[in-house]
């Protein structure tokens, strides 16, 4: 995930102007999916599990 998320940060730093850390994705990707599950019409358990992969990820890549 650090090479993807790097990649990722630099697009979207590209796009919005301003720094993105790969860390940042995969908080914002965390925050996405909470999002998501707060206007489903249903809960769905990939919100919850994708949730917690992209948060395992920004740990895996900020911590060491």
């Amino acid at each position: 995930p650090e090479d993807n998320f790097s990649l990722i940060a630099g697009y979207w730093s590209v796009y919005l102007g301003k720094s993105i850390e790969p860390k940042d994705v995969g908080l914002m990707m965390t925050l996405f999916k909470i999002a998501r599950e707060q206007t489903a019409q249903i809960p769905k358990a990939d919100n919850y599990i994708d949730a917690i992969g992209y948060l395992s990820c920004a740990g895996e890549i900020t911590l060491p």
